[in-house]
């Protein structure tokens, strides 16, 4: 079927289709398990999840948004930075002057 397989780039798709975390809070978890990942991280949305001028992840911790809507001038930017111990993993906004927005979005295993 290759990339452009309506499943991959079709306006139901994962990576086309706005708003599908929307539908069933555990979908994004479900996806996450199907292709052996902990989280999912989306782009190109800048207000989802409810977070606007802001990285933001769901209840469940398992999507992350990153679109800060540098765009639509609602911010400035932002990277997530994830970082990595034996026991744990953190995800962090950081922002353009350096500072990292607290508390974390994600830490733990």
């Amino acid at each position: 079927h290759g990339f452009n397989a309506p499943a991959v780039i079709g306006t139901s798709s994962i990576l086309e289709s706005k708003g599908w975390y929307t539908a069933d809070a555990t979908l994004a978890g479900q996806y996450a398990t199907t292709v052996g990942a902990a989280h999912i991280v989306i782009g190109h949305t800048p207000g989802a999840l409810g977070f606007v001028g802001s990285i933001g992840a769901d209840s469940a911790k398992t999507l992350f948004k990153i679109d800060c809507g540098i765009a639509n001038g609602d911010s400035q930017g932002a990277i997530l930075r994830v970082t990595h111990s034996a026991a744990n993993e953190v995800a962090e906004e950081l922002k353009p002057d350096g500072t990292v927005t607290s508390p974390p979005i994600y830490s733990g295993p």
